[in-house]
């Protein structure tokens, strides 16, 4: 038992001894011993025992740091010291299958806070799974939050990454292309904008066409300007009130030249119409004033008591819509900006009409004869249908060059666009007249009514220099990083049309007013006389907008 116990305790104190060492079980070099000037000659080898600071050799301390460590060889010992080192960040990767890009924190959230001090080790390069190095070019070692960099001190919002310029260099809510280095400003690469538009056109101008008198005016001055009538219809401009219309326009840029691309535009108007009916049993009288050669002011009747009745209408349309083709250059771009110039064809159509219809019921064929009267060889009851119509068309084509810019701030835009189109504007003038006689014996129609003679009835057109300049405004939201929405204002003039109202010649030679028995046979001037009236015109209005790039 006693040589069991002793084994037992000899073991004991073994392993605490072997314990013990345990605590400095790494790998030490060896030190020189204390009291000498130079390593002990021999065999290199380690020690357990603990290192010797460089005070103790010659050697310099670094405050603060790690304490260096000796290494002993045969000759003279080595002292290498490691200096701080700050925590370097993790490199980034390519993104794991499944993972969706936003999840991965960004290098600045990995570094923390941005320290106000320089990082010694320079700006930091890291490359995104998207293969954009956020360090060239950049003016500051910041790296932004969402990926952007920074663009003289300030980092550039919703990019994600920026190329020398500053630009965002990929797909962001303003990035599109962006302008890296080598790619210069590009486009995107398609665009598409349709919008709602609420527009108004420069009113038409037509003489006095429809007149009222007060009951009881004798029939020789009812309706005569100058007297006691009041006009009812022309005599001042024809007001087409708001139109709606739309504009559609598309592009994209052309391959392998991001910086160019091809755009087309359609726009129209809807047909705005104004419809007016005067007119009854006679009372009150309602007439067509006109201008008589011989006679001067005059009146043709449409409703008198007792000697005709019936309804006048004048009726007037207008349409616009128009069509263009363009190149678009991207001329100076920023995170912020965008200038394009543009230059192509442009294609504008405007297309009027101004129409007068009476329908009369003859009471007293008899009294048919006052100063504006032809003797109709009609029996009561009979009708008689009188038309007359001015119809005018202008068509342009030119070539056209423009500019077009756009300023952001975070999501909202305010934009600018400017063109200037020359070219031949095309213009017709288009008159017709008829009366149409309903008599027992049958219906008679015969060529004139009453403002639309054989002597200015035919289609006449003229080709005319003419400049057609438009300038717009558009206020924008950008909603996502591929659609925006906006608010814009146009005006577009042209400095030459013919409008329908301004043909009509309200001097008549009435000996050519149409009979039943035939077409008057006139003696005297040749009147009405075609006109010809040249005018400027413009449309103005405001749009509702959607845009989508890519």
């Amino acid at each position: 038992m006693r040589g069991l116990l002793g084994t037992g305790v000899c073991l004991a104190l073994g392993l605490a001894v072997v314990a013990a060492r345990a605590e400095d079980g790494r790998w030490r070099p060896v030190a020189p011993a204390e009291n000498a000037s130079a390593p002990a000659a021999g065999p290199r080898g380690v020690s357990l025992r603990r290192p010797v600071p460089l005070e103790a050799n010659g050697g310099v301390a670094e405050t603060g740091a790690v304490r260096p460590v000796s290494f002993s060889t045969s000759a003279a010992p080595v002292f290498r010291a490691k200096p701080y080192d700050p925590a370097q960040p993790m490199p980034v990767g390519p993104t794991p299958k499944g993972t969706p890009a936003e999840d991965i924190p960004s290098p600045r959230a990995m570094l923390g806070p941005p320290s106000a001090t320089p990082e010694p080790w320079g700006p930091v390069v890291s490359r995104w799974d998207n293969g954009v190095s956020l360090s060239d070019g950049c003016t500051c070692p910041v790296i932004c939050d969402g990926g952007a960099c920074c663009d003289g001190g300030a980092c550039c919002d919703g990019g994600s990454g920026c190329g020398p310029d500053g630009c965002p260099c990929t797909t962001g809510i303003f990035g599109g292309h962006g302008c890296c280095p080598g790619d210069g400003c590009c486009l995107d690469r398609v665009w598409a904008r349709a919008e709602y538009l609420m527009w108004w056109i420069k009113n038409g101008n037509a003489p006095p066409l429809v007149t009222a008198s007060p009951v009881g005016t004798p029939q020789t001055m009812a309706g005569i300007l100058g007297g006691p009538a009041l006009v009812l219809a022309g005599g001042g401009s024809l007001d087409y009130d708001m139109f709606s219309g739309g504009r559609f326009t598309a592009g994209f840029a052309i391959p392998g030249c991001c910086n160019l691309g091809l755009e087309g535009t359609y726009f129209f108007l809807g047909r705005r119409s104004i419809d007016n009916t005067f007119g009854g049993n006679g009372i009150p009288p309602v007439s067509r004033p006109v201008n008589d050669v011989l006679l001067g002011e005059v009146a043709q009747l449409v409703a008198f008591p007792g000697i005709v009745a019936g309804t006048v209408s004048v009726h007037s349309n207008s349409q616009l819509w128009g069509a263009e083709a363009n190149l678009r250059h991207r001329l100076l771009c920023g995170c912020d900006y965008n200038v394009d110039l543009l230059g192509g064809f442009r294609y504008l159509s405007l297309n009027e009409n101004l129409n007068v219809t009476e329908n009369l019921t003859v009471l007293n064929p008899l009294g048919l004869t006052g100063p504006a009267q032809t003797p109709q060889l009609v029996p009561p009851g009979s009708q008689i249908l009188v038309f007359d119509s001015f119809s005018t068309r202008n068509q342009f084509y030119g070539g056209q060059v423009g500019i077009d810019g756009t300023y952001r701030w975070g999501r909202l835009s305010v934009g600018g666009q400017f063109k200037l189109a020359m070219g031949v504007m095309h213009e017709e003038v288009n008159v017709n007249g008829r009366t149409v006689f309903l008599v027992p014996a049958g219906a008679f129609a015969q060529p004139g009514g009453l403002l639309a003679q054989p002597s200015n009835i035919g289609q006449r057109s003229q080709n005319r220099f003419a400049v057609i300049p438009e300038v717009g405004v558009r206020l924008g939201y950008q909603v996502t990083d591929h659609v925006n929405v906006f608010v814009a204002y146009n005006f577009l003039y042209a400095s030459s049309v013919v409008r329908p109202g301004d043909q009509i010649d309200r001097t008549i030679n009435r000996t050519q007013i149409p009979l039943v028995v035939g077409p008057g046979a006139l003696v005297g001037p040749a009147r009405p006389m075609p006109m010809f009236q040249r005018t400027d015109f413009w449309a103005q209005g405001v749009s509702l907008g959607l845009e989508f790039k890519y």
